[in-house]
């Protein structure tokens, strides 16, 4: 985390989809929710859990994209859809994680990557930002 850069926001996508007998999240499950098109995925189309978090998830992206905080909406208000959104710096990865209860954690995934590193004769695992380092005011939605 650079100074003078835009805040990064961090987030993962952990709903547990209640098909098959319980699938997990899988790589670009969380696109519908983002652009709020659920209702035009089949494996999305399961209830009330899927529309709130929908909401919970498109609202915050449209706020980002808008103001560059997910918390701020565009009137300057606080969005009280979720809690409040750290971004991350230095010391603190914050991650939202979207679930049917959706909580910012930090660096939760310490200890994880921890396992990893001393099992994997040095590889290492990390969630990697794109953006131009050259603009200041990139905004960056780091996934």
């Amino acid at each position: 985390v650079d100074q003078g850069c835009a805040p990064s926001y961090s987030y993962l996508f952990a709903f547990e989809f209640p098909y098959k007998g319980g699938m997990p999240a899988w790589h670009c499950s969380d696109i519908p929710f983002l652009f709020k098109t659920t209702s035009v995925q089949p494996c999305t189309q399961m209830g009330p859990d899927i529309d709130e978090l929908e909401g919970k998830m498109s609202h915050a992206i449209a706020n980002f994209c808008r103001t560059g905080d997910p918390n701020i909406e565009p009137d300057g208000g606080e969005n009280l859809a979720l809690p409040h959104w750290d971004p991350v710096t230095e010391d603190a990865f914050n991650t939202m994680i979207f679930d049917r209860v959706c909580e910012q954690k930090t660096n939760f995934d310490d200890e994880l990557e921890a396992a990893i590193s001393a099992v994997s004769g040095g590889f290492r695992f990390m969630m990697q930002s794109f953006y131009d380092e050259t603009a200041a005011n990139t905004h960056d939605w780091m996934y």
